[in-house]
C-alpha cells in the first residue's frame, strides 16, 4: 500500500536506484570495462580496469585510452572505427600494466547515446585472449611474418603517416583543450551574471520594501503626532478650564464671604432698629401722657410721629428689600455651590479622562510595539519562507483548485522560460507535453491528498524538453480547509541519461548478463541473454533462472553459491537455445548491493566457450594428426634410410662385381 511521506523525509527517486543497480552490476562484472569521450579521453571505468592497468580509478579519469597499449596508435584506430561505425568487436591489442607486465587482449567497443540520440562516448570492454586465441594468435603471426617484406616497403609510409597522424591529434587535442576550458569558463560568466541579476531583484525587491516600509512608518508617525499634538491641545483646553473654574470658585467664595458680610451687617442693623422701635414705643408712650397733658406738643409730636412712621415704613421697605437680597444671595450661594460642585464633577471627570487617555495612549504604543514586532515577525517569517522556497534547486510552484498556477520559484521560470509574472494566473497544465496527464496529476493530489514520483515532461519555451518526477500535496489553512496543491519536481534528466549510459555499458557487453533475485528469478537481461536462449527479454524477466540450462539442478547450486560465498568464478554450464542449440560458457558472478550494503541480487556474466571447446577438440586433432605425421615421417625416414642403405649397398655390389669382372678378365 503506497503511503504519503513525510515532510523531512527524502525522497527515493527511481533514476537513483536505477543507477546505483546499474553501477553495481558494471562494478561485478569480472571485465574491465571503461567509457571514453570523442577526443580519446577516459571518463569512467569499473574496479577490473584499475586492476589490470594498476592505476587507481581517480588517476585513469581523464587520461587517454592509447595511452595504456603498447602500440598507441592501433589503439586510436580501434576506438576511433567504434565512433565510426558505432562498434568493434575483437579487436586485438596489448596492454602494458604499471607494474611492466605486458597482456594481450581483445577489445570490443559500441556508442552510447542521450535520449535525442547524440553520441556522448564510447564503452570500451577488455577482454582476455583464450589460450586457443593466443594459438590462433601465433599461426597469425607466422603468416604476418611471410608479409614482412610488403609491411617493410609500406612502414616508411605508416610511419610517416602516424608522425602526421599523432601531431595533428596532438593539435585537436590543444584545441579541445582551449575549447573546453573557454566553454568552462563562459559557463562560469554566465552562472555568475545570472546570480549577480538575481542578487540585484532581491535587492531591488528588498529595496522596495523597505521604502514602503519607511513610508507605512513615517505616515504612521505623522498620525500620531497629529494625535500627541490634539491630546496636548486637549489637555490644555482642561487646565484652562480648571484654571478658570478655579478663579471662579475663589470669586464666588469672596462673594459669598461679602454676602456674609452685609448679612451679618444687616442683622446688626436690624438688631438696632429693633432697638429703636423700642425706644419709640416707649417715646410714643410718653407722648401719649404728655398728648394728655400737653396738647400744645401733640401736633409736634404727631408731625414727629407721622415722620417716625414714614421712616419706620421705609426701614421697613429696607428690611424686607434686605431679606428680599438675602433670599436671593442664599439661592445664588447655593447655585453657586451647586456649580462649584458641578465644576469640581466636571474637573474629576476631566481628570479620569485624561488618566483614560494616558492609558489609552500607552495602550497605543504598547499595541503600536506589539503590531510592529508582529509585522516584523511576519515579515521575517515570510522572508525566511519565500528564502527556502528560492533555495531550492527543484521547480515548486503552488496551484489553486482550478488548476491556476498561485505562485513559482526561481527555478521554476528558468524551466519554462517564461517569467514569474506571467507564469501567475495561467494554467498549471499548459507548460507539459502531456496537458491533460499533468490535469489528472493535480486533481489526483486534491482527492487522494498527495501524490508521489508522479512523471512528466516539462517545455522550455524555446522548446527544450525537461524529464521530471512530481510530488504534491494539498497545504490548508488554520481550520482544515484545503487552499490549494503545492507541488515540487525534482529534474531526473541526470537520472535518466545516468541510467541510459548504465544501459549502454550493459548492452555493450558480447557475453550474456543477468541479474537474479534471491529466489532464483531473474529480473533484467541484456541482449546477448536473449539471442543465446531465443526469448524475448520481457518473457525471460520473472522466470527461474536454472531453466534455460541443461543441468537445472547445477545451475541452482552455481546462484545459490553466490549469495553464500559473495562470487563464483568460471562455473561451467551449458545454455540450451529454444531450438535446440547448446552454448557452453563460463559463468562469473557477484552479490551487487544497494548504497546500505544490503544484498539484492546476484549479476552474472556467462562467456561462450563453445568456439574454444572447438579449437581445443582441433587442437587436439591437430595434435593426434602431427603425432601421426611424426611417425610417418619417422616411418619415411626409416623406409628411405633403408632404401638408400640398399641402394648404396647395390652401388657397392655393382662395384664389387664390375671389380671383379675386370679381374676376371685379366685373369683370363
Amino acid at each position: 500500500m503506497k503511503t504519503k511521506p513525510k515532510a523531512n523525509e527524502p525522497i527515493p527517486l527511481k533514476g537513483e536506484i536505477t543507477s546505483q543497480y546499474a553501477r553495481s552490476l558494471i562494478e561485478a562484472s569480472p571485465d574491465p570495462l571503461l567509457t571514453i569521450s570523442p577526443a580519446g579521453k577516459i571518463t569512467d571505468v569499473n574496479k577490473a580496469s584499475a586492476k589490470i592497468t594498476g592505476v587507481s580509478r581517480e588517476r585513469l579519469i581523464g587520461t587517454d585510452f592509447c595511452s595504456y597499449f603498447t602500440e598507441s596508435l592501433k589503439a586510436s584506430e580501434v576506438y576511433k572505427e567504434v565512433f565510426a561505425k558505432g562498434s568493434v568487436s575483437d579487436s586485438p591489442l596489448t596492454l602494458h600494466c604499471n607494474c611492466g607486465k605486458l597482456s594481450d587482449k581483445l577489445i570490443n567497443g559500441v556508442i552510447y547515446k542521450n535520449d535525442k540520440g547524440n553520441v556522448l562516448g564510447a564503452i570500451i570492454v577488455i577482454r582476455d585472449i583464450p589460450e586457443q586465441k593466443a594459438y590462433e594468435l601465433i599461426i597469425a603471426n607466422k603468416e604476418l611474418a611471410l608479409q614482412d617484406k610488403e609491411k617493410a616497403k609500406r612502414a616508411d609510409e605508416l610511419i610517416i603517416a602516424n608522425k602526421e597522424l599523432a601531431y595533428q591529434n596532438d593539435e585537436r587535442e590543444k584545441r579541445a583543450a582551449e575549447l573546453i576550458i573557454a566553454n568552462k569558463e563562459l559557463v562560469f560568466q554566465n552562472e555568475e551574471k545570472e546570480k549577480r541579476a538575481v542578487e540585484l531583484i532581491i535587492a531591488n525587491k528588498e529595496l522596495v520594501f523597505q521604502n514602503e516600509e519607511k513610508e507605512k512608518r513615517a505616515a504612521e508617525l505623522i498620525i500620531a503626532n497629529k494625535e500627541l499634538a490634539y491630546q496636548d491641545q486637549e489637555k490644555g483646553k482642561r487646565a484652562d478650564e480648571l484654571i478658570i473654574a478655579n478663579k471662579e470658585l475663589v470669586f464666588q467664595n469672596e462673594e459669598k464671604e461679602k454676602r456674609a458680610a452685609e448679612l451679618i451687617i444687616a442683622n446688626k442693623e436690624l438688631v438696632f432698629q429693633n432697638k429703636e422701635k423700642g425706644k419709640r414705643a416707649a417715646e410714643l408712650i410718653i407722648a401719649n401722657k404728655e398728648l394728655v397733658f400737653q396738647n400744645k406738643e401733640k401736633e409736634k409730636r404727631a408731625a414727629e410721629l407721622i415722620i417716625a412712621n414714614k421712616e419706620l415704613v421705609f426701614q421697613n421697605e429696607e428690611k424686607e428689600k434686605r431679606a428680599s437680597e438675602l433670599f436671593i444671595a442664599n439661592k445664588e450661594l447655593i447655585f453657586q455651590n451647586q456649580e462649584k460642585e458641578k465644576r469640581v464633577n466636571e474637573l474629576a471627570i476631566a481628570d479620569l479622562e485624561i488618566d483614560f487617555q494616558n492609558k489609552e495612549k500607552e495602550k497605543r504604543e504598547i499595541a503600536n510595539i506589539e503590531l510592529e514586532a508582529f509585522s516584523n515577525s511576519l515579515k521575517q517569517a515570510s522572508q525566511y519562507a519565500r528564502s527556502l522556497i528560492e533555495a531550492s534547486l527543484d521547480p515548486l510552484v503552488t496551484i489553486s483548485p482550478k488548476g491556476k498556477i498561485t505562485d513559482v520559484n526561481e527555478a521554476s521560470v528558468k524551466v519554462t522560460g517564461e517569467t514569474r509574472d506571467k507564469l501567475i494566473g495561467t494554467d498549471f497544465s499548459d507548460y507539459f507535453t502531456e496537458p491533460e496527464k499533468a490535469r489528472e496529476g493535480y486533481k489526483k493530489v486534491f482527492d487522494v491528498g498527495f501524490v508521489s514520483d508522479y512523471p512528466l515532461t516539462i517545455r522550455h519555451k524555446n522548446g527544450k524538453l525537461t524529464d521530471v518526477l512530481y510530488n504534491a500535496s494539498v497545504y490548508k489553512d488554520d481550520k482544515g480547509n484545503g487552499l490549494g496543491v503545492f507541488a515540487a519536481a525534482r529534474d531526473i534528466t541526470a537520472q535518466r541519461q545516468a541510467s541510459q549510459y548504465a544501459r549502454s555499458l550493459i548492452e555493450a557487453s558480447p557475453d550474456s548478463l543477468v541479474t537474479i533475485s534471491p529466489e532464483g528469478k531473474i529480473t533484467d537481461v541484456n541482449e546477448a541473454s536473449v539471442k543465446v536462449t531465443g526469448e524475448t527479454r520481457d518473457k525471460l524477466i520473472g522466470t527461474d533462472f536454472s531453466h534455460y540450462f541443461t543441468e537445472q539442478e547445477k545451475a541452482q547450486q552455481g546462484y545459490k553459491q553466490v549469495f553464500e560465498k559473495g562470487f563464483v568464478a568460471d562455473y561451467p554450464l551449458t545454455i540450451r537455445h529454444k531450438n535446440g542449440m547448446l552454448t557452453d560458457v563460463l559463468y562469473n558472478a557477484s552479490v551487487y548491493k544497494d548504497d546500505k550494503g544490503n544484498g539484492l541480487g546476484v549479476f552474472a556474466a556467462a562467456r561462450d566457450i563453445t568456439a574454444q571447446k572447438k579449437l581445443e577438440r582441433d587442437v587436439a586433432e591437430r595434435e593426434k594428426e602431427l603425432e601421426r605425421l611424426v611417425e610417418l615421417e619417422r616411418f619415411r625416414k626409416l623406409t628411405v634410410g633403408r632404401e638408400l642403405k640398399m641402394i648404396e649397398l647395390k652401388k657397392e655390389n655393382e662395384e664389387l662385381r664390375i671389380k671383379l669382372g675386370i679381374a676376371k678378365n685379366e685373369n683370363n
